[in-house]
């Protein structure tokens, strides 16, 4: 549903003010045979810094540190369930690692076995 309501004003600060709070409500600008394109402009302005500010900031990029990342079964299993269901040799790969079944596979060659996957 649309609103229109046309209210005519001769002071050209309660203007600004009756403008500033339309937008500061989520509405459109008012316009007036009285307001010039600065006052416009600014209106504009105004509600485009508003939605800069509301936007999430990026987190900042975490902090390399020298400690090895751990790699859990959960997740080698998860990534070679997905292979498995896209048609991949995912046998053969843990055949490669010397082992039947992923859970004989020792944990700290599951980053091996996520690269390996990787080239699927």
């Amino acid at each position: 549903m649309e609103i229109t309501v046309n209210v005519n004003v001769s002071a050209p600060e309660l203007s600004s003010a009756l403008n500033n709070l339309a937008l500061a409500m989520g509405g459109r600008a008012i316009t007036s045979a009285e307001s010039t394109k600065d006052e416009a402009k600014k209106a504009t302005n105004s509600k485009a810094d508003k939605k800069e500010k509301e936007k999430p900031q990026k987190d900042p990029e975490p902090e390399k540190t020298d400690e090895p990342v751990v790699i859990t079964l959960e997740e080698v299993r998860g990534k070679l369930a997905e292979l498995t269901r896209a048609g991949k040799p995912v046998k053969e790969l843990i055949n490669k690692f010397g082992a039947s079944k992923l859970s004989e596979i020792p944990p700290e060659k599951f980053a091996e076995v996520l690269k390996e996957a990787e080239g699927l």
